[in-house]
């Protein structure tokens, strides 16, 4: 129809005006003016009578795109199709191969740090307990898991993680309910094997690594006050499998916490890695608003603290006893004893 329109413009005198206007990809015929004295020749318009019925059909009607009316469409051959899911595929499986590729790069850099610290890798026997932790509410499916033993042994990890994109996470206990030790194609970073406790009796202090759990923290403080003839203990909560750095970083509440606060007022110093894969010194002289973040008042993971010094607090010494009652017939036998 526009062909016919358009041979029509250039070869009648009598067609004055054809003007089409774009509506979004929609054309429409807005204004068609035809010559008074041709309008009156009843022989022109018999003998345009085709011409006629054309126009007043496209004024009526809305006209497709213009560019695209007037390219030739054919549906797809075919061949065509099965062109374009070749390509498809092709690109697919190149992309296949370059996560591979990348996840083997990111493994060698893992398997290259000094000290051989251990590796786990998706496709490992038990891959998925060692990439979540004891106690959660959904699964995820790190790139890999890494065990360092040694403050360098982090450095190295987390510029791994680093030079490859992939986020390093932090695990201590693995008691995290919501998950937040470990993330899908990140690299957890396990504390485990980092659990060392020093304790100065004098000072009322004791280094904690951050991979040890909060059950031999308390052992080892108790047992080196005892050789100091006191009675030390360091804030904390009362689950002993607990590590003690990811409860230090949610505040640290427990048994003594209505006498002298949360664990995290009581850390004096702290050391943590950032993502430069640097070690820094955190307390209240030394980068206060990091000391300040990696106590619960950040919002965020900030670095890897792999050691903080603790405050310790003298206490006298008490028994402690959970009673448990299996059903209600058992409970008033114990109260008639």
């Amino acid at each position: 129809c526009l062909t016919v329109f358009r041979q029509a413009c250039s070869t009648q005198p009598w067609l004055s005006c054809l003007l089409l206007q774009g509506w979004g990809d929609r054309l429409f015929v807005t204004e068609l003016s035809l010559s008074r004295s041709m309008i009156h020749s009843s022989e022109q318009l018999r003998s345009d009578g085709k011409l006629m019925a054309v126009l007043l059909l496209l004024a009526m009607l809305q006209v497709p795109d213009a560019g695209a009316s007037l390219t030739a469409t054919s549906a797809p051959t075919p061949s065509s199709n099965a062109s374009q899911k070749s390509k498809e595929a092709i690109q697919g499986q190149r992309q296949a191969e370059d996560t591979a590729n990348r996840a083997s790069s990111f493994a060698a850099c893992l398997r290259s740090i000094t000290g051989s610290p251990e590796v786990r890798l998706p496709g490992t026997p038990n891959y998925r307990d060692y990439a979540n932790g004891l106690r959660i509410i959904r699964w995820h499916s790190p790139a890999a898991v890494v065990y360092p033993t040694t403050v360098l042994q982090v450095q190295a990890a987390v510029l791994c993680a680093v030079k490859f994109k992939v986020q390093p996470i932090p695990r201590g206990g693995g008691n995290s309910f919501e998950s937040l030790s470990s993330g899908d194609g990140a690299l957890v970073v396990d504390l485990s094997e980092m659990a060392a406790v020093v304790v100065d009796a004098k000072a009322m202090a004791a280094t904690v690594q951050f991979g040890a759990r909060i059950g031999n923290v308390y052992s080892a403080i108790y047992k080196a006050g005892v050789s100091a003839g006191k009675n030390l203990t360091c804030l904390g909560g009362v689950w002993p499998q607990v590590g003690i750095g990811g409860l230090a970083a949610a505040g640290g509440y427990g048994s003594l916490s209505r006498k002298y606060g949360v664990l995290a007022d009581h850390i004096l110093s702290a050391r943590v890695v950032d993502a430069k894969g640097c070690v820094l010194l955190a307390n209240e002289r030394s980068n206060p608003d990091l000391f300040f973040a990696i106590r619960g008042g950040g919002g965020g993971t900030y670095g890897i603290v792999v050691e903080a010094t603790l405050k310790l607090v003298e206490v006298p010494v008490v028994t402690v006893a959970h009673i448990g009652y299996k059903g209600l017939d058992h409970a008033v036998d114990l109260m008639d004893m």
